[in-house]
């Protein structure tokens, strides 16, 4: 997937431009647009693009010295002038400066868009043989993090024995660890992969995080990272024993900061509450990992709590007895469901938890049971008494009626999964209907949306068309002005503020949509309802 920019001082043909061609599927996860060669340029330094399609003849530089200025840093950056001058100097320059092509405008969208494509198939060439030459390399980089990932789950598991871990055993597996050195634990749960990431990138993000704590923290502490069943980990150790609960508070704090603002992902964290010793640090990552479970807010920062030595809380049980009930769901298995809750709510089958621990452990097959409601977008379907009864732990008056009311919801969620899974494609487009509402602010291209479900965006938009009987683009198009009327009734918003939290790239833009759609500008709009209440 690549990123287009389309450079012209006349923004209606930059903005139309972008409107035509974020409808015709190309392979573009963004197309942005600028209304000057130094925007550009600008926008370029943010974050490349791989693809420029520019006029020449544009105010204080033109596009050919544009065009100059970004072969010196993007040298793979495929370029198309767009232009209205045929002037036989202007053609050679740009093909001087590696131009794919040269069109005249008024162009025809046809000679455009082949044009693009032709420049698509030339970066996908280029690219090919970049990723053959590093093929190699990237494996055998991969090859000892991803075993490294392995050895530490079965640390976890008890697989291996913490009392091995070993100043030699380190040194063999390249760990920058010491046996005789206090570990904190820092656990890090993406919330939201924003614009520049998706679930497929774990890999690459995990790298990120870990290099740049390090950069943070270099000669201060060591870091080793690793990913354990969908969670990021990073054990950090300090040469100053010194250091305390605080410290480790405040700089976690400015490293959680630094990370969502740079990379642009939302995520939580929970930091151990005390460093331990290697044969007590399986307990100490499973209390932490089960506060961050239990956590349900996004971009969270947490300090797992003190624990209660009189009261310990089974954590590393408790973690798979969520995954069991996981599955119980998923096979729609009942007895299997009620197995897991009777393992929740009796510890060695016949002594009842304390009531602390009873709590956590029903936040968690509430929390369980929630995520299947959303995954299956059945959280509207539940009336208010039972939502209420789910989500307070306090409105249950034993552990019988608890036990009861979550098989009761178990087989109201199960019959809605057989319902649905009777047609998979009705959740299909139930889930980007509801993706679409959730993140009116980000790229909702038809290729985007067809990625975050791993279907083809021609299949997709067939579906979405023949499931609701309206085109994709139309049904994001009409959200977004729905959305758009409610914002307009609320005058602290700025019409550039209403834009950008619909996800246009111009106030310009909204405006010709909304007028479009609406048939009268949104000022009139506001003025006219404001007038009216």
């Amino acid at each position: 997937m690549y990123r287009l920019l389309i450079v012209d001082d006349e923004p209606a043909i930059a903005e139309g431009l972008a409107e035509m061609l974020g409808e015709l599927g190309l392979p573009f996860k963004e197309i942005c647009y600028s209304f000057s060669a130094n925007e550009a340029l600008r926008k370029f330094e943010q974050e490349p693009f791989d693809i420029v399609l520019a006029d020449i003849r544009m105010p204080e530089m033109d596009g050919l010295q544009l065009v100059h200025r970004l072969r010196e840093r993007w040298k793979h950056t495929a370029v198309i002038f767009l232009t209205g001058f045929s002037d036989f100097d202007y053609a050679r320059r740009a093909l001087q400066l590696g131009a794919s092509n040269y069109l005249l405008k008024p162009a025809e969208d046809e000679e455009v868009v082949e044009s693009l494509k032709g420049a698509i198939d030339q970066l996908d060439q280029t690219y090919h043989v970049m990723l053959s030459l590093g093929e190699a390399e990237r494996l055998s980089r991969q090859a000892i993090p991803l075993m490294q990932d392995k050895w530490w789950g079965r640390v976890l598991h008890g697989e291996v024995a913490s009392s091995a871990l070993s100043e030699a055993v380190f040194r063999e597996k390249r760990i920058p660890l010491s046996e005789s050195l206090p570990v904190w634990t820092l656990i890090l749960r993406i919330d939201d992969f924003g614009r520049r990431f998706h679930k497929e990138d774990e890999f690459l993000l995990l790298f990120a995080v870990q290099n740049m704590v390090q950069e943070l923290w270099t000669g201060q502490y060591r870091v080793e990272s690793f990913r354990f069943e969908g969670w990021f980990v990073l054990l950090l150790q300090a040469e100053a024993r010194e250091q305390g609960r605080e410290q480790w508070g405040e700089w976690v704090s400015i490293a959680h900061e630094t990370v969502q603002r740079v990379l642009g992902i939302t995520f939580s964290m929970v930091l151990t509450s005390e460093p331990s010793s290697w044969d007590r640090w399986p307990d100490a990552f499973w209390h932490a990992e089960s506060a961050l479970r239990l956590c349900a807010f996004s971009s969270t920062l947490l300090v797992a709590p003190e624990r209660d030595k009189g009261a310990a809380i089974h954590y590393q049980l408790l973690h798979k007895i969520t995954q069991e009930l996981s599955e119980a769901l998923k096979a729609r298995d009942a007895a299997r469901f009620e197995r897991c809750l009777d393992s929740a709510f009796a510890i060695n089958g016949l002594e009842l938890p304390s009531p602390e621990q009873l709590a956590i452990h029903y936040i968690a097959i509430a929390n369980q049971l929630s995520q299947f409601l959303l995954l299956y977008n059945l959280q509207n379907q539940l009336d208010s008494h039972t939502a209420d009864r789910l989500g307070n732990f306090k409105s249950h008056r034993d552990v019988g009626s608890m036990k009861s009311f979550l098989i009761q919801l178990f087989h109201h969620i199960s019959d809605k999964m057989g319902a649905v899974r009777d047609n998979p494609s009705d959740l299909l487009i139930a889930q980007i209907r509801a993706y679409i509402h959730q993140h009116l602010d980000e790229d909702l291209s038809l290729n985007a949306l067809a990625k975050i479900k791993y279907v083809s965006p021609s299949y997709l938009s067939r579906l979405f068309h023949q499931i609701t009987g309206e085109q994709l683009m139309s049904y994001i198009t009409r959200v977004r002005m729905e959305e758009a009327k409610k914002l307009l009734l609320d005058e602290r918003y700025r019409i550039q503020d209403i834009s950008e939290k619909l996800g246009f790239q111009s106030a310009n833009y909204f405006s010709k949509v909304f007028r479009k759609t609406v048939g009268i500008p949104p000022q009139d709009f506001r003025s006219s309802s404001l007038s009216n209440s």
